[in-house]
């Protein structure tokens, strides 16, 4: 069985509790013999403009934790 992990990196407090659940409940019903390591996720304290600008560091920040497949 193939083990993902997804990582997010996530702008505002809102989108923490939302957006890794309904991503690990799309793949596991997409993906049903996949098996998901817990997520990475990275809450950056800028927002808007900042954020996207910190958004490639982010990303290989994720990746270097170990995650499969990235997401903001």
């Amino acid at each position: 069985m193939a083990t993902l992990k997804l990582g997010f990196a996530l702008e505002g407090n809102s989108d923490y509790p939302v957006v890794p659940i309904l991503a690990r409940r799309m793949v596991i019903e997409q993906f049903p013999d996949i098996e998901l390591a817990p997520d990475s996720t990275l809450r950056p304290r800028k927002h808007g403009h900042g954020f996207i600008k910190e958004l490639p560091v982010l990303v290989r920040q994720l990746c270097d934790d170990g995650a499969s497949i990235v997401g903001s």
